[in-house]
């Protein structure tokens, strides 16, 4: 191999810089969740070509089975799909999120990325071209209310808003990257429903649904009062099932944008339920749940 005339050669296991040589072409991957078409993962590879111009290269796109499996669009396990035509300048990669089959870069929706050097290059959310955070340090509390309600907080224990006891923003949450976003979502008893897409905590959130006819605060959040959907009835009260959000997880999640399902994604942040005995006004502390969310994903270089 040519590695000290040209650089190292990628990926997985090439010779020098003239033509193709062959070799073992296999990743190192966990923790992928499927996502539903036409949304798909895509590997990419920065890489400088002789006119000095640098551009990302795709290396294959790909999707992931129920078992967490890499498998390629077609079907079978994913293999490195191109080099590109330039693999000894390579220099970084990327995993990202797309929904669309033609596409000649990487969607802002980019979930890994890391430096390419010799030996394994792991790539990481952490990565500057990624996320740049492990969320790790992420915190944050809601507080059981119905500000939209007509009485205020009427059915109180049905809302959950994000803002603390002197109504100021109560999450703590990196800043994203374009091509991301936060949810918040509640489960009521085996529904999972959304509480609005939102990229800051102080202000208002992409939707309320399901509130009532008062202004809604500027923090995300959600009353859960009118237009339940199937299998819930709002307001909760006595005598529905659940009575209210006692019990019920309320969490948050990154997802990107466009959204490639309705549900949540893998990548839970912050999840808190209020426990028996919690009243109107009761701000819930929140735990982080950030730790091994991210998928893994290795180059191996030689």
């Amino acid at each position: 191999m040519k590695q000290l005339a040209c650089g190292f050669a990628l990926l997985l296991v090439l010779a020098g810089c003239g033509g193709e040589t062959s070799g073992s072409r296999s990743v190192s991957a966990s923790g992928f969740s499927p996502l539903n078409a036409p949304f798909h993962y895509e590997g990419w590879l920065l890489q400088t070509d002789n006119s000095n111009v640098t551009r990302w290269v795709s290396f294959g796109k790909f999707n992931a089975d129920a078992q967490g499996n890499l498998v390629k669009l077609t079907g079978g396990p994913f293999e490195i799909e191109s080099y590109g035509p330039n693999r000894g300048s390579t220099t970084y990669a990327k995993i990202s999120i797309e929904n669309s089959q033609v596409n000649s870069s990487p969607s802002a929706s980019t979930l890994l990325a890391g430096p390419v050097t010799l030996g394994e290059s792991p790539l990481s959310a952490m990565d500057v071209q990624a996320f740049g955070t492990n969320f790790v340090g992420a915190t944050g509390t809601f507080r059981l209310e119905t500000p939209t309600a007509s009485p205020v907080n009427t059915n109180g224990l049905s809302g959950a808003w994000f803002r603390n006891s002197a109504l100021g923003a109560s999450l703590n949450l990196p800043t994203l990257p374009s091509g991301w976003r936060y949810q918040a979502w509640a489960t009521i008893g085996t529904v999972t429903v959304s509480m609005g897409r939102f990229t800051t905590v102080t202000g208002a959130d992409s939707a309320n649904p399901y509130k009532g006819s008062g202004v809604a605060p500027l923090v995300p959040g959600e009353d859960f009062l009118a237009a339940a959907p199937g299998g819930l009835t709002f307001p909760m009260t006595g005598s529905t099932t659940p009575t209210s959000l006692i019990g019920q997880p309320i969490f948050v999640t990154v997802e990107a944008e466009p959204d490639p399902a309705a549900t949540p994604s893998q990548y839970v942040i912050v999840r808190g339920v209020a426990a028996p005995g919690a009243t109107v006004g009761s701000s819930v502390v929140m735990s982080n749940q950030a730790s091994g969310q991210f998928p893994t994903f290795s180059l191996t270089v030689f």
